[in-house]
Formats: structure tokens, C-alpha cells, sequence
């Protein structure tokens, strides 16, 4: 019962900080809100699931690195509004400040729908290229026997023989990932039915792939990169204010997660031949969500109270995997982590969350550095992001991914998704430059779009025209 109160202290101080940054999408407040609630709910289903409980000490190293985290967010974006307010004097307004409804901070229809279109082909290609080469046809692809009938012989290969689906689908698959980061930064801005649309389709995309290739990796960073662009382009158009929720922002809120949680139920049962489940399957499947839910924190817990004095081989091996790998440092093995731990139920996980990366790579006190570091920067983001900068806009997506996917590892530790910001960054970035591709009649290749100044409107004069001297006239 400790467990659960201290937990809701820890949500209480969320709510309480929340409510004072005035954006519910503040990296500190977003941090805060997420871990803290994410401990609470387990907490109080641990009362009710013996095998399912948090230790006192993984709370506290929680709340350590909550703030940890807030403190460097809140340093790092109070440090550019005095900055700001030094160089132009009283009279600016803090970066905090909310400013009213504006679409016009995003990249225009034509700059973003051709990149994401060309992001979106990439990702085509890359189902197709995975369907081909695990022995599929391009008749039966939208055959749901043929489907199901490829993802048991995929799911076979990869838990029996160790084959993976096809590494150059997954190379191309990572430029899906890229499109539904600028697909969410540009959903709130979006005007027209066929522009929301084209910004669900890459995690329609990743969806299939999910299916063909019975890996739960591709629709879940999808829907994250998406989520969290999303979260990034309502703070660059100043909505995300906190408000009220409201009885049908719950609703849509339920029916939206009801709808993610059938179709990812759905998708692994595809693994099974056929696709009429049995009673059995549903009952695994259902034991198998409580696990990955319940687990990653559990697992943190047992692991922290009994660990001991082991580091990385490598700084950075568990938390920046992805990054330093290109350059020939540190090995990483399947699943990050070869230790399981077992359940009562019989269920077993090896996900720890990103903070057991973080204590290997770096030990406790390296760890809340990193994390204040990591705070500092995605602070940093929010406030120019709020002065209405679109390069920082992945960046701070960043932060929030770095939030989310912690639950389960360091989403660093992946190489797509460190690709992912990089790609996004430079894209905008040529859009800012005013470069993106243009297809008028007359065939003019790529290049820059001029920058039109706003028209003056015109002025009358008596005794004036416009591109005419005054006429003189003489007495009568």
C-alpha cells in the first residue's frame, strides 16, 4: 500500500507542474505526467497482481530522475527566454506565453505533401520488396489466407531457425518512419480530408508491414514517431494548451485506444495459421499484453533491488547504440538484454526500461547527469519550437519519443530511429531554404521558391492616381 501512495504523491506533483508550465506538451511536465501515471496505474494493479509490484527503491530512483529530467527542461527553456528578453529588451513576451491559433508556422500543403508522398513511395516498396522476398506473389497480396499463411511461415523462420525477414525491407522501412515523424508534425495543421489522409498513411504502411513480417517493433514505432510528431506540431502552432477534458475527449480517447489495442491484437494473431482464433489464443494473447505492460517497471524493480556493481563495456553501449554502432563502438546482442525474468504466471520479460541502460553506461550519478542533459535540450527544443522555429520540431519530438518508448529501452539504441530526427531536420530544413519540388506546366526543375512579401494595399490620394503625376490645373 506504501507503493500506491507514494506513486500518487509523485502524480500529484506531475499534475501540480503540469498546471504551472500552461502546456500540457512542456518536456518537464510531459515527462513528469508519464512516468509518475505510468507507476501509479501499476501500482494499484500491483495490489491486485502479487507478481506485479513496484519496490520502494525503484520509486525513488523514479522520482530522482523526474527531477532530474524537469529540472534540466525547465533550466533549459528559462535560460533562452531571458536570453531573448536581454536582447530586445521589456517589451518581448516570455516563450511560454500562448499565442493564438496560427497554421501558418508549418511548412505549406505543397513543401510537406511531396516529401511525405516520396517518404510514403519508399515505404511501399519496401512491403512490396518484404512480401516478394518471403515467397509471396503480387496477385494473392491482398489475399487474407496468403497474408496469414506468409506470417506464420515469417514468424517459423525467425523462432526456429533464427532467419530474420528481409534486411533491405527493414532498410527501407526506416524512411516509413521518417514519414510518419513529419506526417504527425504536420497533421495539426492540416485543412482538408485528403491531407489527413496522406498523414495516416505511413502508419497504415507500418501497419502491413507489422503483419507480413510478425514483428511488433514496426507498427509500435509508427504509431510513436506519429504521436509524438503530433505532440511537436501542436506545440509549434500554440494549441496544446492545458485545458478541460471533456467528456467526449475521453470518449475519442477510449475508442481511439480500444481501436489501436484490437489491431495490434489482431496483427499478432496473424503469427497463427488461419485466421480464426481459438479461445486459447485470445487467453495467451490477453496473459501476454499484461506482461508488456506490467513488466517493463517490474522488471526494473526486481533488477535494481538485487543488481550488482556490472557497467557497460562500452559508455553509451545501452543507451546510444544506434548512434555509436556506425562508428565500430560497442556490440549489442538480440534483444539488448540475455537475462529474463520470471513471472508467477509463468511469463518471463527482458525489458528493463531505458533507465537500467542508463545506470550500466553510466552509473546513478552519470545516469541523472545524462538525464538532466537530456532535459536541458528537449527545454531547449520546446522554447524555440514556441518561438516557431519548424527545425526544432524533431528535436523535440525526440524528447517525447525518448519519454514513451523509455518504458521499454533507450529508443537510441536503434538505428532508424536516431535516423529518424536527422532525416525529418533536413527536410525542413530545405523547405526553410525554400527548396521543394514543383511540377507546373511548363517543366521547371527544382529550386528555389521566391519569398513574397505581403501586398501593400492601395492608397487614393485626392488629385492622385496611382502611376500618374497630380494634374495641375490653372483658374478658372
Amino acid at each position: 500500500m506504501i507503493e500506491v501512495v507514494c506513486a500518487g504523491l509523485l502524480l500529484a506533483a506531475g499534475v501540480a507542474l503540469w498546471q504551472s508550465t500552461k502546456f500540457w506538451t512542456h518536456p518537464a511536465a510531459f515527462w513528469w505526467m508519464f512516468w509518475s501515471g505510468y507507476c501509479f496505474v501499476v501500482s494499484i494493479l500491483g495490489t491486485f497482481v502479487s507478481s506485479f509490484q513496484i519496490s520502494i527503491n525503484a520509486l525513488v530512483w523514479i522520482c530522482l530522475a523526474n527531477f532530474a529530467f524537469a529540472g534540466g527542461a525547465i533550466l533549459g527553456s528559462s535560460r533562452l527566454t531571458a536570453r531573448v528578453k536581454a536582447s530586445r529588451g521589456d517589451r518581448t513576451t516570455p516563450v511560454e506565453a500562448p499565442r493564438p491559433h496560427d497554421r501558418r508556422p508549418l511548412a505549406s500543403a505543397i513543401s510537406v505533401a511531396q516529401p511525405l508522398i516520396l517518404l510514403i513511395g519508399i515505404g511501399i516498396i519496401a512491403v512490396l520488396w518484404l512480401w516478394v522476398d518471403s515467397g509471396g506473389e503480387l496477385r494473392s497480396l491482398l489475399s487474407l489466407d496468403s497474408i496469414g499463411k506468409i506470417a506464420s511461415e515469417n514468424t517459423r523462420a525467425r523462432y526456429n531457425l533464427g532467419l530474420p525477414a528481409s534486411r533491405f525491407a527493414g532498410r527501407l522501412n526506416a524512411f516509413n518512419y521518417c514519414g510518419c515523424a513529419l506526417a504527425g508534425i504536420w497533421l495539426p495543421a492540416t485543412r482538408t480530408n485528403r491531407e489527413r489522409v496522406l498523414c495516416v498513411m505511413p502508419v497504415a504502411l507500418c501497419a502491413v508491414f507489422t503483419v507480413i513480417a510478425t514483428t511488433r517493433a514496426s507498427f509500435l514505432f509508427g504509431l510513436t514517431l506519429m504521436l509524438c510528431g503530433y505532440l511537436a506540431g501542436s506545440t509549434l502552432l500554440g494549441t496544446a494548451t492545458v485545458r478541460k477534458i471533456s467528456a467526449a475527449f475521453l470518449a475519442k480517447f477510449l475508442v481511439l485506444s480500444s481501436a489501436v489495442v484490437v489491431a495490434f491484437t489482431g496483427m499478432r494473431l496473424f503469427r497463427h495459421d488461419g485466421l480464426v482464433p481459438t479461445m486459447a489464443d485470445i487467453s495467451a494473447q490477453l496473459i501476454t499484453a499484461r506482461s508488456n505492460f506490467l513488466g517493463p517497471i517490474v522488471c526494473f524493480s526486481r533488477w535494481l533491488d538485487g543488481r550488482g556493481h556490472v557497467f557497460s563495456s562500452f559508455p553509451g553501449e545501452k543507451t546510444f547504440y544506434g548512434a555509436i554502432a556506425p562508428f565500430g563502438f560497442g556490440e549489442r546482442v538480440q534483444g539488448v538484454y540475455t537475462d529474463f525474468t520470471v513471472f508467477a504466471d509463468g511469463t518471463t520479460s527482458n525489458i528493463y526500461t531505458i533507465h537500467r541502460g542508463l545506470i550500466e553506461d553510466f552509473g546513478m550519478l552519470g545516469a541523472l547527469l545524462m538525464l538532466f542533459l537530456f532535459g536541458a535540450l528537449a527545454g531547449h527544443a520546446y522554447a524555440r519550437v514556441r518561438k516557431g522555429s519548424k527545425l526544432w520540431t524533431p528535436v523535440l519530438a525526440a524528447s517525447y519519443i525518448t519519454a514513451i518508448w523509455g518504458i521499454v529501452v533507450s529508443p537510441w539504441v536503434y538505428s532508424t530511429l536516431v535516423m529518424t530526427p536527422i532525416v525529418c531536420t533536413g527536410l525542413l530544413w530545405l523547405d526553410s531554404r525554400g527548396y521543394y519540388l514543383r511540377f507546373p506546366s511548363n517543366g521547371r526543375r527544382m529550386g528555389p521558391r521566391r519569398r513574397c512579401e505581403p501586398e501593400k494595399p492601395a492608397t487614393r490620394r485626392s488629385g492622385h492616381s496611382r502611376n500618374k503625376s497630380p494634374r495641375v490645373t490653372g483658374p478658372a
